[in-house]
């Protein structure tokens, strides 16, 4: 079985490295300082692990870096980069965003989306902040 990558910071403008794979997979952002988690309070509670983002690719690299650009500069590409950066960018700093990934077949990315969201939901009565668009079919 295959496991979820180290956390790695995000460095604007656009500095994804070769360390993540050009595969479909599964991805997470989280907020943290210092390299520690940072709590979100959410609808029923508190996510300790700072959880802002899940989602799903069919080419990680990619889509990780399209995150970035959205986030540091607002551009089109990303829609929950360019959240971050519309509502978020005011009081944190894309530096105080890490990234996680699984990279599986994107068949299997699509259901542990839709498992990591729902057991999320089931949890905080609420999606990640940054998920906040309809569910993909």
């Amino acid at each position: 079985m295959q496991e979820w990558s180290d956390w790695f910071s995000f460095e604007c403008p656009d500095d994804i490295t070769d360390i993540v794979p050009k595969r479909p997979g599964i991805y997470q952002v989280r907020h943290v300082k210092d390299k520690v988690a940072q709590p979100v309070q959410r609808f029923n509670g508190q996510d300790d692990q700072g959880l802002l983002y899940i989602g799903q690719t069919t080419n990680l690299r990619r889509r990780l870096r399209e995150f970035m650009k959205s986030a540091c500069s607002g551009t089109a590409g990303h829609s929950a980069g360019r959240t971050f950066h519309m509502y978020y960018a005011v009081r944190l700093k894309p530096d105080d965003l890490e990234f996680s990934w699984l990279a599986v077949s994107i068949g299997k990315a699509k259901t542990l989306e839709r498992k990591l969201l729902d057991r999320y939901q089931k949890r905080y009565l609420d999606r990640p902040p940054l998920n906040i668009s309809l569910m993909r079919k």
